[in-house]
């Protein structure tokens, strides 16, 4: 079974790391995420977001989550390895997949 689930502290290193990744791409990953912001502001953003407050103007509340499955969780339910990239010294490696 595939898990999501909101961001949690401990994410913050490879959420970051996807997030540089993406960004390299021109894909925004980390919505309303700004240079330099600190990981528990980050957060606590998401948890507006979420109930809907404190939003941007023109924004509307909404929840975003992260997958929380293992390689072998992703892979069961028909994820396809894409690419393996390396990250950030003492990070673990990206790995992107594609789900149909």
């Amino acid at each position: 079974m595939l898990r999501l689930r909101p961001p949690r502290p401990d994410d913050e290193a490879a959420f970051l790391a996807g997030h540089e990744q993406m960004a390299a791409e021109d894909f925004t990953f980390g919505l309303q995420l700004e240079p330099g912001m600190p990981w528990q502001d980050y957060l606590c953003r998401l948890a507006d977001s979420t109930a809907g407050v404190n939003l941007p103007d023109g924004w509307v509340g909404s929840t975003f989550l992260v997958n929380a499955g293992s390689i072998r969780v992703i892979e069961s339910c028909g994820g396809k390895l894409d690419s393996v990239r390396p990250a950030r010294p003492g990070t673990p490696a990206l790995r992107r997949y594609w789900i149909d």
